[in-house]
């Protein structure tokens, strides 16, 4: 498991083997073009921690392109029922800037911090996972959360 921590240690992600991989496959399978999809996981009790377990890729009506990418809707909120009945629910995004480097754009900046104030997502501190590099080979991770109105890095533990 991947566990990425807060400078102060406020806040861990981890991310499951089965999660990791799951976006590792899906862009392996983007042909150079940007490909992502949402989180899926549980909170600690305190909501120090946060537990990755699930990924989705792009659902059928997103867009993909080689420096963008723009998550569809379609199936997510009945994906989203099924899951909360498991006791799991929406905790972020993920998205690959494929051969560039994982560092959010102003523009994945600006959507997560969209998210984290719109109630429907449930969620005022998305994570914000970005690949970078070459999925197949060698890739690079970044992992965020939105805390106090602002995107924190965290840190590979």
């Amino acid at each position: 498991m991947s566990v990425f921590l807060a400078p102060d240690r406020s806040i861990a992600v981890e991310i499951e083997p089965q999660a990791m991989k799951s976006m590792l496959r899906v862009c392996a399978r983007a042909g150079g073009l940007e490909t992502g999809g949402v989180l899926i996981g549980r909170y600690s009790p305190f909501g120090d921690r946060v537990v990755v377990s699930r990924v989705t890729g792009p659902p059928p009506d997103s867009q993909r392109f080689r420096f963008n990418f723009i998550r569809g809707i379609a199936g997510l909120s009945r994906r989203f029922e099924l899951v909360w009945r498991e006791g799991l629910y929406y905790v972020g995004e993920w998205h690959l800037h494929p051969h560039g480097p994982p560092r959010p754009s102003s523009t994945d900046v600006n959507q997560v911090m969209l998210f984290s104030s719109e109630a429907g997502y449930r969620c005022p501190h998305p994570i914000l996972v970005i690949l970078g590099g070459d999925p197949s080979s060698e890739w690079l991770i970044d992992v965020e959360v939105v805390m106090t109105g602002r995107l924190l890095a965290l840190r590979l533990r």
